[in-house]
């Protein structure tokens, strides 16, 4: 099944009783960075429905029922009724916001929301629920760069304090904390919820929309895609704030998780990421993860190849990749017992062998930078836009020369693949199918 596919499957069921009625009120459940505010800016650009900023609808439904608890003397046993008041409170400001945006369907995108979502649905029987999700990986590399400082924001830093030497550690709970709610929600309240992935979101906008204006019982509107970054939005809600230099949907985000560590998710916690992983039909992590795939290779080359020179023995074959996100553009093995290419000569990329002693992946964009001059290749090997995987040399003299015949191939091999805009020309080069990421 698709990923598109899967994500309408989980829409409302044709023999739901509220499936062709309108709902009072729909509420956007996700995590941290798993770019709801741009799904946000999408509705908000509908004719017909008004999402502003973060207005965090439930925790006003919390807080009215703790006070009117307090209040009432003696304590009240009826908390239908006073859930009831608590809903009133909660719908004459949904009704103002409507009367003043001239819109008739109101969506909340608060991120409070996944913690209270029995709460809103007891309060909204007929309220419909959009359930966004993110691979954690890619999430967990967007907090990481959200968050420089500090995992203080967002609700990371209760989890953050139980991990606090391991960053990748305390994320990756925090999404298996928010993941976990929303899929048991959905479990229980099927009919109600629409299943969205931020990738699907992003590549394929216009059918995602399309399936979330069904969910929300108004008829589609063309071109939301790009009038939303055209048409003024409520400033005074959390947002992430980069969304205000945006004039496109892009797929730039997508993928950038390849460059988290495996190794920091292990045991018990890496089969708990995976099992949601795998329920939600993403790519699931293992040792080889961000290197586009263990076993993919393409027997390719650069150029014509030369006659085999120098030792031919395992250690010094180097299996080198080059990806976009998780995916491999190019494939080839690389001796570095042979004298590195000189200008003008011809660089090679022998076909895999079984003797390659480790994989090194180079990402597009850091390969072009290498061979512009502008990238230092210790400052990409800390920044994991390339890495290793297998033995690592024996100490630092072996891994500077290592990385310097690599740095001396690609800044020749690199020319000769990239094309002028920076892109990996595709004559000689070939796709390498992988089913593991």
């Amino acid at each position: 099944m698709s990923a598109h596919a899967a994500s309408a499957a989980s829409g409302v069921p044709n023999d739901t009783p509220h499936a062709d009625s309108p709902p009072a009120v729909t509420f956007v459940a996700c995590g941290a960075r798993s770019g709801s505010t741009l799904l946000r800016w999408l509705l908000d650009s509908h004719p017909q429905i008004a999402c502003p900023g973060e207005g965090d609808v439930a925790l006003l439904l919390e807080s009215y029922i703790q006070t009117a608890t307090a209040l009432s003397a003696p304590p009240s046993a009826d908390e239908a009724s006073t859930l009831a008041r608590a809903r009133a409170a909660a719908d004459d400001l949904i009704a103002a916001c409507l009367a003043a945006t001239g819109k008739t369907r109101y969506c909340d995108k608060s991120l409070s929301n996944v913690l209270h979502l029995e709460l809103l649905a007891s309060a909204w029987p007929d309220a419909r629920f959009i359930m966004l999700y993110r691979h954690c990986m890619d999430f967990v590399m967007s907090a990481i760069e959200a968050s420089p400082w500090g995992l203080r924001e967002y609700g990371f830093a209760e989890f953050a304090e139980k991990s606090p030497t391991d960053n990748v550690v305390a994320l990756a709970a925090y999404w298996l904390d928010r993941t976990g709610r929303m899929l048991s929600f959905e479990e229980r309240r099927p009919g109600q919820c629409l299943r969205l992935r931020y990738e699907d979101l992003v590549k394929q906008p216009d059918d995602v929309l399309g399936d979330i204006c069904k969910l929300i019982a108004v008829p589609p509107a063309a071109g939301l895609a790009s009038t939303a970054f055209e048409l003024p939005h409520d400033p005074s809600g959390a947002a992430d704030h980069k969304v205000w230099y945006t004039h496109a949907v892009h797929e730039e985000s997508v993928g950038r998780g390849a460059r988290v560590p495996p190794q920091h998710l292990t045991g018990a916690l890496r089969a708990a990421v995976n099992e949601l992983l795998e329920r939600l039909d993403y790519p699931t992590v293992d040792d080889f993860w961000g290197s586009g795939g263990a076993g993919a290779r393409v027997s390719t080359g650069v150029g014509k190849e030369r006659p085999e020179r120098g030792s031919r023995h395992g250690s010094t074959l180097v299996e080198l990749r080059i990806l976009e996100g998780h995916a491999p553009l190019w494939c080839g093995v690389v001796d570095l017992a042979a004298p590195a290419p000189t200008s003008g000569e011809s660089a090679t990329a022998h076909g895999p062998q079984p003797g390659a002693s480790r994989v090194v992946v180079v990402e597009r964009a850091t390969l072009a930078a290498i061979c512009a001059g502008s990238q230092n290749v210790g400052a990409a090997l800390r920044a994991r836009t390339m890495r290793s995987y297998g033995p690592s040399p024996r100490n630092f003299a072996d891994e500077r020369a290592t990385y310097q015949r690599l740095a001396d191939f690609l800044a020749v091999a690199g020319a000769e693949l990239l094309g002028a805009d920076g892109r990996l020309a595709r004559t000689g080069a070939a796709a390498v199918p992988t089913s593991r990421s």
